[in-house]
């Protein structure tokens, strides 16, 4: 399963268990944040694609460093 999420205005593609570097991501380390703006879930049941976004879906990250 993996999901297209907006996150500082960029697309990016993830799934359960990914690390990503993304730019002027704000928050502490080990802080949890939701991101709501999903574009496109596909899994098990099949593509989902929102109109711009998905209602209903978000997707959850743990802030895990801030680099320079």
């Amino acid at each position: 399963m993996f999901a297209v999420v907006t996150i500082a205005g960029f697309q990016e593609i993830v799934q359960e268990g990914d690390t990503l570097t993304v730019p002027l991501l704000e928050g502490d380390a080990k802080k949890k944040i939701t991101f709501d703006d999903v574009l496109m879930i596909s899994g098990d049941k099949g593509v989902t694609l929102g109109a711009p976004f998905v209602k209903g879906a978000s997707v959850e990250v743990e802030v895990v460093e801030h680099g320079r």
